[in-house]
């Protein structure tokens, strides 16, 4: 899986949004290079399972009033990604 995000957040100008497109064409041809000749990209917005118990190898379970970062009912605390933006 590959999350493709901008170094730094868009600003609101037109100028600005205009390059959004232009980025993820370019991340997408780069992420492209590298497969092989039976592989293809599949873009979604979220992993297929993700929330649904037994997403995480190993399984781990939510913690959703106990001590934990989330706590939330579906998302286990083990499943965030480490860096501190995401917490």
């Amino acid at each position: 899986m590959i999350e493709g995000t901008p170094g730094q957040p868009y600003g609101g100008t037109m100028s600005e949004f205009n390059t959004v497109e232009g980025n993820m064409r370019k991340r997408r041809l780069e992420a492209s290079s590298v497969l092989k000749q039976n592989e293809m990209l599949c873009t979604i917005t979220s992993f297929p399972r993700l929330g649904c118990p037994g997403f995480t190898k190993p399984e781990c379970r939510p913690t959703p009033v106990e001590k934990g970062v989330s706590k939330s009912l579906f998302f286990p605390d083990e499943a965030i990604n480490k860096h501190p933006r995401f917490r």
